[in-house]
Formats: structure tokens, sequence, C-alpha cells
């Protein structure tokens, strides 16, 4: 039997773990991998202080069966990929974020009332200093990165294209380096807003939801991160129409997100034939990103079902950069340079959009599997309380608006951010104020 003293001393261990990684994460954004497995073994530790009946209440669902078939398929899918070693580590990395995302699940519901506080508080403070950190760097041309930068040169990047240097200075960052840390930030709105909701005394709720609110929409507006931009003001409004019709919303999620995948090709062969990449008012990011998509669709057509498999993407952009001569890449650099967005006809690191990366990787076989384990996933909102569904339907908007046009999606600190948000939503759910409908417990 553990001793009060040493529970609180792992208690208090645990929140300064949940304070440090939204704050740590939008800092550097690749330490998501440290962290995600950091707060999974402190939850399955905390439950397991409790005795080992927490894992009575490992949930199997339709959903849960989805996930894990689409896992298996990438394993097989790997085995065709440009680099198989690397392409079945990205598979196995997928099943890790699944099955830690299970047990974390109903470690979470052996948490009692202390713990749950705790840790949730620790995570709220850390988002809000996530959120003044970002504001900082934003007022300041990023003075704490180019301090960093300046102090310990080994933290510089080795592509040197986001920062300015006199001599051996950094005297400025572009804002752009900001991105993954802005994407961070607005992971991390509807869980925190969820943990305020039911953590803060009523006559508090509203001021600290007005801080985190209008504190990460600065953030937002203010970066160069339009993916972000974008699933800012889409998940306010699935939020605003959830927070009264929930279960059409919810059920709605699941639809858009299926019929993503159906008229991803087709979208991305008419956005080209339009002539949106040669438009004057579009930015040159969007035009490049069309003529990208483009490319790509034009590509799965050639292996239609199967795809060319896992992280191929990658594998063969880096194989093409390692063959050009300096004139060559030099050369690219100054068609960038002079705003041409046809040199994303140059096979890229990955696809911009998750729903056109997984037709190009993994084929319609892919497509089609993920589509359906997604869907699952949403409808599982409709299990939970009431007043969770919201944030869980705006906390999924927030995930599949920024994947739609930003990152790909086997970036290991991308996966892992997922992972966190399932992670701090489940534990946002942990203490709620009314039940969910009886009727959907059958999902």
């Amino acid at each position: 039997m553990a001793t009060q003293g040493s529970g609180d001393t792992f208690r208090q261990f645990a929140a300064i773990a949940f304070f440090l990684a939204p704050l740590g994460t939008a800092i550097a954004p690749q330490i998501t991998t440290i962290f995600l497995p950091l707060v999974v073994v402190v939850l399955i530790l905390a439950a397991m202080w409790h005795g080992p009946r927490w894992k009575d209440s490992i949930s199997k669902s339709p959903a849960l069966a989805a996930c894990l078939s689409f896992s298996l398929y990438t394993f097989l899918n790997a085995t065709w990929s440009w680099d198989p070693v690397v392409g079945l580590a990205k598979a196995a990395l997928l099943l890790g974020l699944i099955l830690a995302i299970l047990l974390v699940s109903a470690a979470i519901g052996a948490l009692n009332e202390r713990q749950d506080r705790a840790f949730g508080g620790a995570f709220t403070v850390g988002a809000v200093f996530a959120i003044v950190y970002l504001l900082v760097e934003i007022a300041t041309d990023s003075a704490i990165t180019r301090g960093a930068y300046n102090a310990f040169p080994a933290l510089r990047p080795e592509d040197t294209k986001r920062i300015e240097l006199a001599g051996n200075v950094v005297t400025s960052v572009k804002l752009n380096t900001l991105n993954q840390g802005v994407a961070i930030a607005m992971l991390n709105l509807w869980p925190a807003l969820l943990m305020v909701s039911r953590m803060v005394g009523k006559g508090h709720v509203y001021n600290m939801i007005a801080l985190i609110l209008v504190g990460t929409a600065f953030v937002v507006v203010a970066s160069e991160h339009s993916s972000s931009q974008v699933a800012l003001v889409g998940s306010a409004v699935v939020f605003a129409l959830a927070w009264t019709w929930n279960r059409f919303v919810i059920r709605m999620l699941a639809a858009f997100w299926c019929l993503a995948f159906l008229l991803v090709l087709p979208a991305s062969f008419l956005a080209h034939d339009a002539g949106l990449q040669n438009h004057p008012s579009m930015p040159f990011s969007f035009k490049a990103r069309v003529v990208l998509w483009n490319s790509a669709a034009e590509k799965t057509l050639e292996h239609p079902w199967l795809g060319i498999g896992v992280n191929s993407m990658r594998e063969i952009s880096e194989a093409t950069q390692a063959a050009l001569t300096p004139a060559q890449k030099e050369a690219l650099r100054e068609r960038k340079r002079h705003g041409d967005p046809t040199i994303s006809r140059m096979p890229a690191h990955h696809g911009h959009s998750l729903f056109l990366q997984t037709w190009y990787e993994l084929g319609g076989i892919g497509a089609a599997l993920l589509a359906l384990a997604g869907a699952l996933v949403v409808l599982r909102a409709e299990t939970m309380p009431k007043d969770v569904q919201p944030y869980a339907a705006a906390a999924f908007t927030t995930f599949a608006l920024i994947a739609a046009f930003a990152w790909g999606m086997w970036q290991a600190w991308w996966m892992c951010a997922i992972g966190l948000l399932a992670l701090y939503l489940c534990l946002g759910r942990q203490r709620s104020v009314s039940p969910a409908d009886p009727q959907d417990a059958s999902l």
C-alpha cells in the first residue's frame, strides 16, 4: 500500500508533467514525441496507484476495431513502400498511439478527484503559459528564440532559410518559424476550455474562458499559419452549432470526414483546371499547394488501389533532392524567390493534405479504412456527457482542418500532437455535469 506522502509526491510530479506538456510542445513542437509517452506513463502509474482493476474498463468498440484494422493495413502497405524499414516504423508508431490512447482512456477513469483536478489544472495553466510565450514571440520578433540561438548556436536549424544572420549573430527569425507552435496552441484550445468550464468556480469561468479564447485567437490571427486560422473559425462554428444540436453536428462531422476522402481527388483537379495557381490574389503558399495537389492526384491514379507505400512521398523527395546538382538546387531556389508555384511539381516531402496523402500512399483501400475509422471515432463523441460533446466536436474539427492543409500524416511530432489532443480530451471529460444519452451507449 502506498503511503499518503508518496502519493502526494507522485501527484506533484505528475502535475509538473502536465504543466510542461502544453508549454514545452508549444516552444519546441518536435518534443511531442517525448511528452506523449511521458504523460501516458504518468496516467497509467496514477491508475495503478488504485489497484489493477482499472484495466477492466478498457473499452472495446467498433471505433477501436476500425482503427486497428487501418493500423494493420499500414503494416502491409509498408512492405511495398519506397523504404520498407521506415514505413514499418511509421506503422508501428501509429499502432503505438492507438494502444496508448486506449490504455489512457481506461486509466483516466480510475483517477480520483484530487488527481483529476491537479492534472487538469496543471495542463490548463501550461496552456495559458504557452499562449503567453507565443504572444511574446510574435510581439518581439521571436526575441526568446533569437536569444536561444545566439547563446547556444547548436540549437540553430541546419536550414537557415528562416533566420537572418549578421556574421555569426542571428538578427531575425521569420514569423512562420512559429507555425508548428501555433498549431499546438490551437490543438490545446478546446481541451483547455473544457477543463476550465468544469474546474474553475462559477464566478471565474467566463473570465478564464475569455482569456484563453481571446489569447489563442490573437496568436493564431497574428501568425502566418493559415491552416490554424481556418481551424479557429471552423471549430468555433462547429462548437456553437454543437452546443444546441450536438447529435446532428457530430453525425454531420462524420459524414463530412468521409466526403473529404471521396472529393479530394476531383477537387484537386478542379482547383488546378480553374487556374487558381495563377490567380494574383492568392498567396504563394496556396498557389504552390494547388500545383502540388494536382500533381499528387495525377500520380495517385497510377496506383489507385494500393498506393505507393507508407511515407514514400518523403523518401522519393529526399532521393530526388540528393540527386540534384548545386546548380539545379540554386535554380529551384531562384524560381521560388520569384514566386513560381510550378516548383511544386518536384516530388514533395508530403501532400500538405491528410486526405490526398492517404490516397497517394495508401491507395483507395487505405482511404476507405481511414474514412471509416475517423467516422466511427467522431461518432464515439455521442457517448460522452452532453456538456463535453461540443468541445470534442470542435477539437476534432481543429485536427481535421489543420490536417487537410498542413503537415505530412507520418511526421512523428504531428502524430504525437494528435495523440496528446486525444489524451487531453479524455482527461477533460472525466468530471462531467451531465450524462450521455442512454441510446448512445451501444456505439
